[in-house]
């Protein structure tokens, strides 16, 4: 690509004159404190110098531009230094010893759950079930909640446009059981249909499983909008002289969009003569050299989840959020939200790999039996049964990923430093360029 300036939070060149002030806090001795001085600067400019992988030139001498948040996201120094604090200082298993390591990991691993619990406001840490990612997390609801309270007949709705990893645990758990799963498919905005959900909806539907926000399907309400990843596609040239205000456009699921009074009007994706000028499509002409231009708004559809939810509840059926691409990106409330499941990821979220979480009302958790048997999630253990603890260990058999709840309590502490309604206004109002 020739020009890539995308102004999103972890990929946007550094502005070599921007300046930082960082402050000292209980929780992050490395977080980003954004003064009055640096506010006309992008957040983008403030928040690239946390991230040492981007310090790094590639292709000869070109910074390295990272584009791909959507499958993992990359981590502030912050995160990093949890790490190496937590083996260098404190590394020893959890729960299990009386020693000072074992009583000081444990310290920081439930601390890491506190976070998780704030951050998502639950009301308690018990809720916080750790995974080892959010597939697991699905998975651990399909069988354990799912084997448990579904039957014949039963019917769990999901959408067409749900990642795989919340698609096939719930065939498996169909199979088993002999539920029924009914897809939702999406509408001329390429998001679920929700008027057809209510429809889907009846006494027979027992789990409804669905997205908060996906990364690559669009919706039409700009209030909703938010930038989460894009892919880019090649196209024809025509309606260019429908583009003239780029600002107020939208690039959703493969189409651009353009504001009208109070709805949005599609049109075809933008590609522009090599003479482009660097902004805009006023000098627009047709029959010359092509290349691929967007500037605008790069959004991502998020689905109403409360009312959603609320839907279901009234045919007695639960709810679980596939919240992967909604909890790094916005405020996430699901005490607001009143979801009975909601699952996501630490590496899409500036923390590390290999750790996930689950929340589940409390109700829920301690009805349902383990996922996994061995240590830690036992009470007693005699020759010919066992007794199970109370949740959250109850679902965390084994030695958990200890340094990497670290880590994600660290990536917490960084994302609230900024704070997520900023992070969240940032995105949505976020402009870009990109030729190719």
């Amino acid at each position: 690509m020739e020009a890539v300036v995308p102004k999103l939070a972890s990929f946007t060149f550094l502005n070599p004159n921007s300046t930082l002030r960082r402050f000292s806090s209980p929780s992050s001795s490395s977080c980003l404190c954004l003064s009055s001085s640096t506010d006309a600067v992008s957040l983008g400019h403030l928040t690239r110098p946390d991230f040492p992988i981007l310090h790094q030139q590639v292709n000869g001498s070109k910074k390295l531009v990272y584009l791909d948040n959507a499958a993992t996201s990359q981590k502030p120094i912050s995160v990093l230094k949890a790490l190496q604090n937590y083996y260098e200082a404190h590394n020893s298993n959890v729960h299990r010893g009386i020693h000072y390591l074992s009583a000081k990991a444990t310290e920081e691993y439930e601390l890491a759950r506190k976070k998780v619990a704030a951050f998502i406001n639950a009301s308690d840490s018990i809720e916080i079930v750790f995974t080892r990612n959010a597939t697991e997390a699905i998975n651990l609801v399909a069988y354990s909640w799912g084997l448990s309270n579904l039957k014949s007949g039963d019917e769990i709705v999901l959408s067409i446009a749900e990642h795989h990893s919340a698609i096939v645990p719930w065939q498996i758990a169909a199979q088993k059981t002999g539920a029924v799963l009914k897809f939702l498919d999406i509408n001329e905005d390429e998001v679920p249909d929700l008027t057809k959900l209510r429809e889907l909806l009846s006494r027979k539907t027992k789990l409804v499983v669905l997205h908060h926000v996906s990364n690559v399907l669009g919706r039409g309400k700009s209030e909703d909008l938010g930038v989460f990843g894009f892919r880019l596609w090649r196209v024809e040239e025509e309606d260019w002289k429908v583009a003239r205000r780029i600002e107020k456009m939208r690039f959703l699921g493969g189409r651009l969009w353009r504001r009208k009074k109070n709805h949005l009007v599609r049109y075809k994706i933008v590609s522009t003569p090599r003479n482009h000028g660097g902004l805009g499509l006023a000098n627009f002409k047709r029959g010359r050299p092509w290349k691929l231009y967007i500037e605008g708004n790069l959004a991502a559809s998020v689905l109403p989840m409360e009312e959603i939810v609320n839907w279901a509840h009234n045919v007695g059926a639960k709810v679980l959020v596939d919240a992967c691409q909604s909890v790094p990106h916005m405020g996430v409330d699901v005490q607001g939200l009143d979801a009975d499941f909601l699952v996501a990821s630490s590496h899409k979220m500036c923390g590390p790999t290999g750790i996930g979480f689950l929340y589940g009302k409390s109700d829920l958790l301690s009805a349902m039996p383990p996922f996994l048997g061995g240590g830690e999630m036992i009470s007693d253990v005699f020759l010919d049964h066992s007794t199970y603890a109370d949740p959250p260990s109850r679902f965390e058999a084994g030695t958990p990923a200890i340094g990497e709840a670290v880590g994600l309590g660290a990536a917490i502490d960084y994302l609230s430093a900024i704070g997520m309604q900023r992070i969240h206004e940032y995105e949505v109002g976020c402009p870009f360029v990109i030729s190719a």
